[in-house]
């Protein structure tokens, strides 16, 4: 059965992320048996923080940057090739979703390697554990990074630097709001929002509203993109 245009951007998008995505994790890795090291030398690997936590920041940035890359690298070889953008619009999404899906379970399985090995290592050694909240925050925001990302270079690849600007300021305010259900603290030319302390559901309502909101303002500027070939 032939695999429709969508379904094509989804494998072609996600693969080629995928291997961007595994040198990151190298290097995370690498940077997490650094942290082991100097940790040992200032007698402060009792308890460690959960890699989750290690590598979240890191990891966030990360899918910030392949978001802002991803309009370049994609769209105009995509179209050029007869995919249209609606079929590259959903395929950008669906790689998303399994790119997300992917770190969150390397992220999981990379966990459990580091329990199980310092067990054996040495058992006195404890690792703090992360409760669920965290690895929901995690998945979403490396979600909302991405579209964020695309969003903005979106704007300047269709109206150049002016209005680009305008893009960024749009998505630092979504950004604002999507933080700011997440419970910390922001401030946004002048105006501070305090720490909030919302249900867990009426979080992740928030953050699927503002995800949504951000992604149909994608839809509006990609529906009638002109292509650069």
């Amino acid at each position: 059965m032939n695999m429709k245009k969508h379904q094509l951007v989804t494998k072609e998008m996600y693969l080629e992320q995928l291997k961007w995505s595994v040198w990151f994790m190298v290097f995370l890795i690498l940077a997490r048996v650094g942290y082991y090291v100097l940790a040992s030398f200032r007698d402060e690997l009792n308890p460690i923080e959960p890699f989750i936590s290690f590598s979240a920041d890191v990891t966030v940035v990360y899918m910030l940057v392949i978001g802002l890359f991803s309009t370049y690298a994609f769209l105009g070889p995509m179209v050029s090739h007869g995919i249209s953008r609606r079929d590259y619009y959903q395929g950008t999404i669906f790689s998303l979703i399994g790119l997300t899906g992917s770190f969150f379970i390397a992220t999981v399985l990379l966990s459990l390697l580091e329990t199980i090995a310092f067990q054996l290592i040495d058992p006195s050694i404890s690792i703090s554990s992360a409760v669920l909240t965290t690895y929901a925050e995690y998945v979403t925001a490396l979600f909302f990074s991405y579209i964020i990302g695309w969003f903005i270079t979106l704007g300047f690849y269709r109206y150049a630097w002016l209005k680009g600007l305008g893009f960024i300021l749009l998505a630092l305010s979504i950004q604002v709001i999507f933080d700011w259900g997440w419970g910390e603290s922001v401030s946004y030319f002048g105006i501070n929002l305090d720490e909030t302390n919302f249900s867990f559901l009426f979080t992740i309502i928030l953050s699927m509203f503002v995800s949504g909101l951000t992604l149909w303002l994608i839809w509006l500027v990609v529906r009638n993109i002109p292509v650069r070939m």
